[in-house]
């Protein structure tokens, strides 16, 4: 596979990110100010400048085709698809990787399946790591699961 072409995954780790949390500040300074609950100052620009900041900060995962969004609790993944998945990682059983797909499979026996055909690895990997460290998860492969089927 040709690395040029392969798409990147865009990662937000959202425990303890400092620029977030600056930008949360400076939002709810703008609306506090701009109603009129702190300066006495009413200004409908900087209630706006407010309400533009967050609209940003949370379009986030609509920018990009492929985004992952995680803290410690769970994760949300959107890969080439227009939709999110979110999943928590005290749910997650299993994960197995296939050479074009991710599949997720929760304790519930349900199973969340993603393409990641036209992926790049190094992300691929990321991704992985985040899954299992988080969630304690069995993982398999191609190559793990021809080393567990009996002969």
């Amino acid at each position: 596979m040709n690395n040029a072409k392969m798409k990147k995954i865009n990662f937000e780790n959202l425990s303890w990110n400092w620029t977030r949390i600056a930008l949360l500040i400076l939002a709810s300074l703008c609306l506090l100010v701009g109603y009129g609950l702190i300066l006495n100052y009413k200004n409908g620009l900087i209630t706006s400048l407010g309400f533009m900041i967050l609209v940003i900060m949370l379009s986030k995962r609509f920018w990009y085709k492929n985004y992952v969004e995680y803290n410690k609790l769970g994760i949300v993944i959107k890969l080439n698809l227009i939709t999110d998945r979110t999943i928590k990682f005290s749910e997650i059983d299993k994960i197995k990787l296939n050479d074009d797909k991710l599949i997720v499979q929760l304790n519930s026996e349900r199973k969340i399946e993603f393409q990641i055909t036209d992926i790049d690895s190094s992300d691929i990997n990321k991704l992985l790591r985040i899954l299992v460290e988080n969630s304690k998860s069995i993982f398999t492969d191609n190559r793990t699961e021809k080393l567990l089927l009996p002969i």
